[in-house]
């Protein structure tokens, strides 16, 4: 009993010193399929995702919604974006799905920037049918989530996702934005 109250509180100092050193970088694993991906839906929820459950060619609308930045960051663009450059969504779509599948563990630098929610319609597709919002940060280990297996981004995701908004010369910066000067 005393041997176990002991690894009890071995195992807690671990934790605690995890936690304390956690704010300078992150080890983040990667799992193939986000939690819950495989979980079966019932029928009526209608809920894709956009690399397995919809073809990528059949969305026309995205919106774009940038969380609030931990920084003062400056931005080219409005926080929440809306567009129907169908043409360039699908395209952006399609690299989504093409990009390189995330595994293994990494050691991740801390992401200090804004994420983005991308939401793909698809119109054509039954009323109560959505697709699964991708998750972008341009920061950190830079990974894409949410269409279905976690992917790498890219630089060609980032141009197409530029492209698909509006916002000629997109590159990284584009979406950590500009530090303000106080």
């Amino acid at each position: 009993m005393k041997g176990f109250v002991a690894s009890r509180g071995l195992y807690a100092m671990m934790a605690f010193l995890t936690i304390v050193a956690a704010p300078a970088s992150a080890t983040t694993r990667a799992h193939p399929t986000p939690p819950g991906e495989r979980t079966v839906r019932p029928a009526h929820t209608g809920l894709v995702s956009l690399c397995s459950g919809t073809n990528p060619e059949r969305v026309s609308r995205l919106t774009l919604t940038r969380s609030r930045p931990p920084n003062p960051e400056r931005f080219s663009f409005p926080a929440v974006v809306e567009s129907s450059r169908t043409t360039r969504i699908r395209d952006l779509a399609t690299i989504v799905c093409h990009l390189p599948r995330v595994s293994g563990v990494y050691q991740c630098p801390l992401a200090w920037s804004a994420t983005y929610a991308l939401r793909f319609s698809v119109p054509a597709a039954p009323p109560d049918t959505r697709v699964r919002v991708i998750h972008y940060d341009p920061t950190g280990c830079s990974w894409i989530s949410g269409a279905g297996p976690t992917r790498w981004s890219s630089p060609a995701f980032v141009s197409a996702l530029g492209s698909a908004l509006g916002l000629p010369h997109a590159n990284v910066t584009t979406f950590t934005g500009t530090l303000t000067r106080s």
